[in-house]
């Protein structure tokens, strides 16, 4: 039954997420894909997935969890992703992803060096991916905005 209401309510979330991304429109914005093609995408996804929970309950009861080390973590990754939201706006796209992953790295027991050189080659690698290859702009600093 668990299941049946979860995956009725992250029905009704998406079908809301869909619609609000289908109005969104933007005249001043030429990139090709448009800015609401990755939420109506995102959306149809998790419309199939609860879906499946409402139509195939119970079939994840055969996972038993347990509480471990990196459940008590949650909390803290959630916390994480609002202040990288907050480090995007102020350091734009490449700083605030280094940053970020990083600290996730260490929050799931990397090394320092280790985090630090995989957070920079995605930070770049996806920089790169969108701005060259998609055509997709990525958020710049508020700072230097700010002294342009």
């Amino acid at each position: 039954m668990k299941d049946r209401v979860a995956g009725g309510i992250i029905l009704f979330l998406s079908i809301f997420y869909g619609l609000t991304a289908f109005r969104f429109k933007l005249e001043y914005l030429v990139e090709p894909l448009g800015p609401s093609k990755y939420p109506i995408l995102l959306s149809l996804f998790s419309i199939i997935l609860s879906l499946y929970l409402i139509i195939f309950p119970g079939k994840l009861d055969i996972i038993k969890w347990k509480l471990t080390a990196i459940d008590r973590r949650i909390p803290i990754f959630i916390v994480s992703l609002f202040l990288y939201i907050f480090l995007l706006w102020i350091s734009g796209y490449i700083i605030a992803t280094f940053i970020y992953i990083t600290f996730l790295g260490l929050i799931f027991g990397s090394t320092f060096f280790k985090s630090a050189i995989m957070a920079m080659i995605f930070s770049i690698a996806i920089y790169l991916f969108f701005v060259s290859l998609l055509k997709l702009h990525l958020p710049t600093s508020y700072i230097i905005d700010m002294l342009k």
